[in-house]
């Protein structure tokens, strides 16, 4: 089932884990796919993937496309829609994935000026355990990239990347996961 990650390509464990744990088998073949796209410089296929499976993000008013409100939900998908940002920045588009579920988290919970972190422990007082759990270990990522001088090998690797390509695409695929199960939630509340 997890080819592509028994093959030791995912260096980060908790990307590796979190995979496994939320991920379902066609899910792990558009990751694979959405990889193989970007690494062979098929721009245009991976982006026209990426559209597929990220929610529609924005409104047309007018003559101009515009993010949808609540804004510091939806604005942050707009950066994920473009695959070679994964190649370039994969450290900033997982930044932005963690933003985005923050926001979500935000709105869900109507508390502010908190991280991610924060606010996913406030999710076992709305019987959210497993998904407060999933999103604590997604923030353990997220966190790599906010706050680089936290990592104390930093000076000894200056000149590699933090994550790879291929490891945003899974941290990608774990968002979208992530995600829906908080719409979901937003939607039980009355939310729209």
């Amino acid at each position: 089932m997890f080819n592509g990650l028994a093959k030791g390509d995912l260096t980060q464990p908790q990307i590796t884990e979190l995979s496994k744990a939320l991920l379902d088998e066609k899910e792990i073949a558009v990751a694979e796919r959405l990889d193989f796209l970007i690494k062979n410089n098929e721009m245009w296929k991976a982006w026209a993937l990426l559209e597929q499976i990220l929610p529609v993000f924005w409104i047309v008013e007018g003559e101009y496309l515009h993010s949808r409100a609540p804004v510091f939900v939806y604005r942050t998908i707009y950066y994920l829609n473009h695959p070679q940002e994964f190649v370039r920045s994969p450290r900033y588009m997982i930044f932005m994935m963690g933003n985005h579920l923050e926001g979500l988290l935000v709105y869900l919970l109507d508390l502010h000026n908190r991280p991610l972190g924060s606010l996913s422990q406030y999710l076992p007082k709305i019987n959210q355990k497993e998904l407060s759990v999933s999103l604590l270990k997604f923030n353990n990522i997220y966190r790599r990239t906010k706050h680089m001088s936290g990592d104390p090998f930093l000076e000894t690797r200056l000149n590699k990347r933090t994550f790879s390509a291929r490891e945003a695409i899974f941290c990608l695929m774990v968002t979208r996961s992530l995600s829906i199960k908080l719409f979901d939630l937003a939607k039980k509340a009355g939310s729209p």
